[in-house]
């Protein structure tokens, strides 16, 4: 009996820890270099739960963002062109309209960008951190959201 509890335990860690080992990892830019799209809503498309998508660094903003799905974004940090002694020397940041998370999105972490409009957060269980954003705003049926980071 033991020994069947402890082949059963090892497998459902097994599985778990290969499913997570799955996530890929995607590269956005919209400025003409070479990555794996060149667009929001490809790379968003193309992401499975839980992948990761680097937004790189762009004249330009990437758009609204709605996210429907787990997803862990992270872009290039912000007040590029008032901190010149980083290693990365391209002063823009990589940019968003306004950020939506949706029913679904729970788990999602977002780092580094700078978003001109709104982030509406309508789940919880999610991580903004290390953002420039100019507001938040939490919408939906419960007042009771639960595992936000933001700072």
């Amino acid at each position: 009996m033991k020994k069947t509890f402890t082949i059963l335990i090892l497998t459902a860690f097994l599985s778990l820890n290969y499913f997570n080992a799955n996530a890929k990892v995607w590269r956005l830019n919209n400025s003409g270099a070479n990555a794996d799209f060149n667009n929001w809503t490809a790379a968003y498309n193309a992401a499975s739960a839980n992948d990761t998508i680097y937004v790189e660094s762009s004249a330009t903003s990437y758009g609204d963002v709605q996210l429907h799905k787990p997803l862990i974004l992270i872009g290039t940090g912000y007040f590029l062109d008032q901190n010149p002694n980083t290693q990365y020397k391209n002063i823009w940041n990589a940019s968003f309209a306004f950020v939506d998370f949706y029913t679904g999105s729970e788990g999602s972490k977002m780092y580094g960008f700078t978003i001109a409009g709104t982030v509406y957060i309508g789940v919880g269980d999610i991580v903004i951190t290390k953002n420039k954003i100019d507001n938040i705003n939490f919408y939906g049926t419960t007042t009771n959201f639960s595992n936000i980071v933001s700072s």
